[in-house]
């Protein structure tokens, strides 16, 4: 870990990814939930966690290196402030890396059940089209990648049972049966990120199922920027 190496985590909830991300640098997070800063400062008491929104980044200029900012975007009230505060923030040559809704899948989603954006919180959806916004705060894309097919996967079965979304979290109005969410779990790719894939023998089998099941039906459009 390179302490000089500064990365900004934007909706940093309650801290899951700040022990990955502290492999490569010095790690600070951000989220509008006070509650989810408590607890994340009581996970991660190495890292720094504050409440702030993303329109309003109070941090000084070109002071990280690299910013993620995973399911926030879509969101936000005024996504040209956000981008721009996040372009302020970078430094020159720095990386943005972005998760959002993959625009089939919210299509998907909203056929199934109308209320699906209002119920989990989102402003808009990101088609190809309205994703040049980055290209107009200097953001050069450098990679793209498809992900949590499994995910969408477990939305649609929960949507078609006739089960609502209950908080911009995610949670459903009723839970599934512990044995639906372990099936869900062994093809989720998020899961192979920690040492729990050694007490699952046969994650060589679904992880790969699980990265197929990405590539047909995403849920997650994966971004990775430099800004110019």
């Amino acid at each position: 870990m390179d302490p000089s190496y500064k990365i900004l985590d934007i909706g940093a909830g309650r801290g899951n990814k700040i022990s990955h991300l502290r492999k490569k640098g010095e790690v600070t997070g951000i989220d509008i939930s006070p509650e989810a800063v408590r607890i994340a400062k009581q996970k991660n008491p190495q890292s720094d966690f504050f409440v702030m929104s993303c329109e309003k980044i109070e941090f000084p200029d070109s002071y990280f290196n690299e910013v993620h900012c995973y399911d926030v975007l879509e969101h936000v009230t005024d996504l040209s402030k956000s981008l721009s505060e996040i372009r302020r923030v970078i430094k020159p040559n720095g990386k943005l890396i972005v998760e959002i809704p993959h625009w089939r899948s919210e299509q998907k989603l909203i056929r199934l059940h109308p209320k699906y954006l209002s119920e989990i919180g989102h402003q808009r959806i990101f088609t190809p089209n309205n994703l040049k916004i980055f290209s107009d705060f200097s953001y050069i894309i450098n990679r793209t990648k498809k992900k949590h097919g499994i995910v969408n996967l477990e939305l649609l079965w929960q949507f078609h049972r006739g089960i609502t979304i209950k908080n911009q979290q995610g949670g459903y109005s009723k839970e599934m049966p512990i044995w639906q969410k372990a099936i869900f779990m062994l093809f989720n790719e998020n899961l192979f990120l920690t040492p729990l894939k050694y007490l699952i023998p046969f994650w060589f089998i679904t992880l790969p199922i699980g990265l197929l099941i990405s590539q047909i039906n995403p849920k997650t459009l994966r971004l990775e920027f430099t800004r110019v």
